[in-house]
């Protein structure tokens, strides 16, 4: 059993690998990605059975984590959502964000992250190095084992085992900050009357934009029951107004979903705003997914004067794969224009170019906070974005909004901005004074409000 299981998941990684050297030399529609996982998780993975995978023991096991004062209460949060990709995305950004800011506004509360090793070890070694660079004594990183002395164990057991540990360590709350993980990176925390869990929701983007992100019926079964179980966890905490809004439409009864609300990943560093006259760029932060509207963004920008474009060239950061690279330059070429695509940034390259910027544009079809937007104005910078989306309770301004939907909408309001510099540095203060509503402060205050409710 133990060599089929082996040669299963061996097969299973080896079959990802060449199809991504496929889609490489030649792009793969995305929905045919995720039709394609689907059918290999179904057929080689099913009731998967992991291997454990060596992680460096000197990670701090999650059953021996001690604090210095062990009788203030305990909050525990799953984080093992950021040893894989979600680590460089809005979740994992928001997530070490707002762990910094509750361990700092909070220090008579212990706070625990676990991460656990039933997968590679991946971004595991950055969660560790950043919750030891902040050295705060009451927050921990750990590392929770589930083989102990077996070589491999099914998905079901370890549910039961995460279960049987948390009721252990007997947490006032658990936070889940990313409720959607798939089975082979993260275990599934049961909702349990036991524990007093607690969900952080984003988005339901995969949702509503099922025929490319969930294509197979599998997908979807798996993202409904886990919309479902929001409604028997013991709290829903909400990244802002309109996402509360859109999960409670999917919800059968009234659960409540209290809005904590987020802010920009606030860098460790601080450097003075540039003048609005020495910024130039169109500055956007995209995804390879179709919700991010990048297309509709790049026809924008070619219907904007040549004049413009030569002052203010279009910079995508975010856009990782090569062959997703190579199809916006075709499209670039197609439209007569260029476009600039970094690789992946570190805090300070993202925040240096949000400086540089004239604008940052957010084109999406739809987002659950928009981080960008925040970041832009930490950095001095006006951002525009979607109507019909939560960027309008973000944003907040009408002049900075466009219709997602129409290219030429979205050139004329970026040209207005580019152009406009009365106009540029009016809705600039304004946006900056949003930062008193956005801010990590605020968010782990109002988190703590909530799970301290009496």
């Amino acid at each position: 059993m133990n060599y089929f299981a082996n040669r299963r998941v061996s097969a299973y990684k080896n079959i990802v690998r060449r199809l991504k050297r496929i889609d490489d030399f030649y792009p793969v529609p995305i929905w045919i990605k995720f039709r394609v996982k689907s059918l290999l998780d179904a057929t080689l993975l099913s009731n998967t059975i992991w291997l454990e995978q060596k992680i460096d023991d000197t990670y701090l096991d999650f059953e021996a984590a001690n604090f210095e004062n062990d009788s203030s209460p305990l909050i525990v949060i799953d984080v093992q959502c950021l040893r894989n990709k979600t680590f460089y995305r809005g979740i994992g950004r928001y997530t070490l964000s707002l762990v910094k800011a509750m361990a700092e506004n909070s220090p008579a509360t212990n706070i625990l992250l676990f991460a656990s090793n039933i997968g590679e070890e991946g971004n595991t070694p950055k969660v560790d190095e950043f919750v030891k660079k902040l050295n705060l004594p009451n927050l921990k990183f750990s590392v929770l084992d589930f083989f102990k002395d077996q070589v491999q164990i099914s998905h079901q057991d370890s549910e039961k085992i995460l279960s049987e540990i948390l009721l252990r360590r007997k947490p006032h709350a658990v936070i889940v900050p990313s409720h959607f993980e798939h089975p082979f990176d993260a275990v599934h925390i049961l909702p349990t009357d036991k524990l007093n869990i607690w969900v952080i929701i984003h988005d339901i983007i995969p949702w509503r934009f099922k025929e490319e992100l969930l294509p197979s019926n599998k997908q979807r079964l798996f993202y409904s029951a886990r919309i479902k179980e929001l409604s028997v966890v013991r709290g829903l905490l909400s990244v802002s107004t309109f996402t509360a809004t859109d999960v409670a439409r999917e919800l059968l009864d009234s659960t409540h979903i209290s809005v904590i609300g987020g802010a920009g990943y606030a860098p460790s560093f601080k450097t003075k705003p540039l003048s609005p006259n020495s910024k130039s760029g169109i500055f956007c932060v995209g995804a390879e997914t179709p919700h991010k509207n990048i297309p509709r963004l790049l026809k924008a920008y070619s219907l904007m004067s040549e004049s413009i474009r030569k002052e203010h060239p279009l910079i995508i950061a975010g856009l990782h794969s090569e062959s997703h690279q190579r199809r916006i330059f075709r499209e670039c070429i197609e439209l007569g224009i260029k476009v600039e695509l970094p690789e992946l940034l570190t805090d300070e390259e993202m925040h240096a170019f949000y400086a540089e910027a004239k604008v940052v544009v957010v084109p999406s079809l739809a987002e659950g906070l928009s981080m960008p937007v925040i970041e832009s104005w930490t950095a001095g910078t006006v951002a525009l974005g979607s109507r019909g989306t939560v960027l309008e309770e973000v944003i907040f301004e009408e002049r900075l909004l466009f219709d997602p939907y129409s290219p030429e909408n979205m050139a004329e309001i970026m040209t207005r901005l580019l152009t406009n510099d009365e106009l540029y540095e009016e809705l600039l203060a304004k946006s900056i004074q949003r930062l008193t509503i956005y801010n990590w402060a605020k968010v782990a205050e109002n988190l703590h409000a909530i799970l301290f409710k009496s």
